[in-house]
């Protein structure tokens, strides 16, 4: 049997070498288990700094969200200028991302400093615009001509039999128009291309004298407000029109009828969703539903309404005040009320834009968001012939009446 050969590097372990090892293996576990601890401190140390960072940052951009959104400003600073007296001779409305400018001899759209997207020449003697998301209709208020655009331009022409009210235009370009000539008085519906949708009117002519015309965004349904005495009583009803189906009768559209006594309803207009409202002056009668509409909300008034403005989601009322100062009221569009404030000027003005309200007159501004809080109150350089939000932190464009001027708010 052949001798195993012995390993160099084996020896044998005496027994007072085991005993120290004995007792160095605790040790090491228990400074493993020290550095261990002081590593899980130190990390909960720094997660702890960090949950404090981050609460500060986020304190710190709360403060400054709620100092800009519920801080009252009082002047406005110019950041960029237009100049040109021209810019004060046309009129103004927000229209696909930009604003819609309108005069007597040009349509154009043009960005909040002024750049043109598009210009369309034109003559018209007083020219009034409605938008709607995707279309525009500038109509000569008094003559025959509707221009009818989207956000690349011209998309058509409409020459009217009989001089021009009212005109409303819906997201495809359907255009209703209320004609006026002497003591008679009728609604027409066209196309963009100027082709008479409704071709038998005598619905429009039976039911009293239209005072007000609205058609809803996808163009099937329109809603008129119409006056008339009843049984030696003045009365309105509002009759809503589908044009989306089957007549039930020869030329009969009608889908619904709400007739109010002894009351004035000059007012009727559709919001974003499927919301629709009549404002008279004693309430507001808000209805949900396009092709039979039922009434969702009636908002009783105890004031005078003087003026009224909107967009497709919130509702703005000047009222006369008991104590003679005008009051603002916003809703939303089923009626809820978002404020009521006494304001200090009364103002000539008064629009939606986004979620802020605007109010102006001369030089003087006051602008509130749709929940109330009061933003701005002060007076401009120059008079102000419209005023709209820009791109930017409290950043506004202002056409005066030297020419066009982007500003922002200051204290």
């Amino acid at each position: 049997m052949a001798k195993q050969k012995r390993n160099p590097n084996l020896r044998v372990v005496k027994e007072e070498e085991v005993a120290m090892l004995e007792r160095r293996v605790p040790k090491r576990a228990k400074a493993r288990e020290t550095v261990r601890r002081r590593d899980g401190f130190r990390k909960k140390q720094f997660q702890k700094h960090m949950l404090i960072a981050f609460a500060a940052i986020m304190f710190l951009i709360t403060g400054v969200y709620l100092f800009i959104t519920f801080h009252k400003y009082t002047d406005m600073d110019v950041v960029y200028t237009a100049d040109g007296s021209e810019f004060a001779q046309d009129k103004y409305i927000t229209f696909a991302d930009g604003i819609l400018r309108y005069g007597l001899d040009k349509v154009s759209l043009m960005d909040t400093r002024g750049k043109e997207k598009w210009s369309h020449a034109c003559q018209l003697h007083d020219p009034e615009a409605k938008v709607s998301e995707e279309s525009a209709a500038v109509a000569d208020i008094g003559g025959n001509e509707i221009l009818v655009f989207d956000k690349k331009g011209l998309k058509g022409k409409i020459q009217t039999t009989k001089p021009i009210q009212k005109v409303v235009v819906s997201g495809q370009g359907i255009v209703s128009v209320l004609l006026k000539e002497e003591s008679t008085a009728e609604v027409v519906c066209y196309d963009a291309a100027g082709n008479i949708l409704v071709e038998n009117r005598s619905s429009f002519r039976t039911a009293g004298y239209p005072v007000d015309i609205a058609i809803s965004r996808d163009g099937y349904i329109l809603a008129v407000s119409y006056l008339l005495v009843e049984e030696n009583v003045l009365t309105s009803k509002v009759v809503y029109y589908d044009f989306g189906g089957d007549p039930k009768g020869e030329g009969d559209y009608k889908s619904e009828e709400f007739t109010y006594k002894d009351e004035v309803i000059p007012s009727v207009f559709f919001m974003g969703g499927d919301e629709s409202v009549m404002v008279g002056s004693k309430q507001m009668i808000l209805c949900q539903g396009t092709r039979r509409p039922k009434v969702n909300e009636t908002v009783k008034f105890d004031k005078e309404v003087k003026s009224l403005f909107y967009n497709k989601d919130y509702i703005g009322i000047i009222f006369k005040g008991k104590s003679g100062s005008d009051v603002l009221g916003v809703y939303t569009a089923n009626g809820k009320e978002l404020f009521l404030k006494e304001l200090d000027s009364e103002y000539g003005n008064m629009k939606i834009e986004g979620d802020e309200v605007i109010l102006y007159d001369g030089k003087k501004c006051s602008i509130f968001t749709a929940k109330g809080v009061h933003r701005f109150e002060g007076e401009l350089e120059e008079d102000i012939v419209n005023i709209f939000p820009s791109e930017g932190m409290n950043k506004y464009c202002a056409i005066t009446m030297s020419g066009l001027k982007e500003m922002r708010l200051t204290k």
